[in-house]
């Protein structure tokens, strides 16, 4: 492991249990109170903030938690895709039979999927083709799975890295 990946996963060590504080112990009211309204001022460039209005609340909330703490690791994101329709859908299942055709379970259907790509210093990192190692070791995925959410470079029939949904 590199130094650089070592300083990363004690940062996520870092903000993993920050959250684990937060969420499991009994907390007031308050400090959840203020946690939301926290949220609420993080503001990302504008292409992403379309694409999060997009989303349900309840998924957006998580979205946005999860790429803040991105944002403390040190990534930016371009959201590729995050609700879409049927029409989008269909044509995405005709370019590569491994999407899935539209359903009334579509995950971007139901606007509970965004496609994202991370980028540092204004280079993308972090992209479909990339390994499932870096992805991993990136800190993103861990950051994800704390917010909710799951990851597609998990999927038993297709690796999709870009992948995140409301995890079930």
């Amino acid at each position: 492991m590199t130094a650089t990946a070592a300083a990363a996963a004690v940062h996520v060590h870092g903000v993993e249990l920050l959250l684990r504080r937060l969420l499991c112990n009994a907390v007031p009211l308050l400090l959840l109170l203020l946690l939301w309204l926290f949220l609420k001022m993080v503001t990302f460039p504008p292409p992403v903030e379309s694409k999060l209005k997009t989303l349900p609340l309840d998924f957006a909330v998580r979205v946005r938690a999860w790429l803040f703490l991105c944002k403390l690791l040190g990534y930016s994101v371009i959201i590729t895709s995050a609700r879409r329709t049927a029409a989008e859908q269909l044509a995405l299942h005709k370019q590569d039979k491994r999407n899935p055709a539209p359903s009334a379970t579509n995950t971007h259907l139901l606007g509970i999927a965004v496609d994202v790509n991370f980028l540092k210093a204004g280079t993308i990192v972090l992209r479909k083709a990339t390994e499932k190692s870096l992805w991993l070791n990136s800190g993103v995925v861990r950051a994800a799975q704390l917010c909710g959410i799951s990851w597609g470079g998990n999927f038993s029939n297709y690796y999709d890295p870009v992948h995140f949904q409301l995890a079930s």
